[in-house]
């Protein structure tokens, strides 16, 4: 990255800290996990892998609802993959 770049960066979000807070609280960085192509069958496999259509398509539907939290998407995958 350039210096000027970086510059820009300090500006615009402040100390480094600050830049590493707004580049963990992205709104759009949870909307990569439900954006994985799903696989075209389920393995049925004890626990679920993360490209199982079940678990995108939960994630799919917590998007749908509004939900872009990282942590609260990564909760929703989780729980997701285990069987009952």
């Amino acid at each position: 990255m350039g210096k000027d770049k970086r510059m820009r960066r300090l500006e615009r979000y402040g100390s480094a800290l600050d830049l590493a807070e707004a580049r963990r609280s992205s709104p759009l960085e949870g909307l990569k996990l439900a954006l994985a192509t799903p696989k075209p069958r389920c393995c049925q496999k004890r626990v679920r892998c993360r490209n199982c259509p079940v678990v995108v398509h939960k994630l799919q539907r917590a998007v749908y609802a509004g939900e872009v939290d990282r942590e609260r998407l990564r909760d929703i995958a989780d729980r997701a993959r285990i069987r009952a």
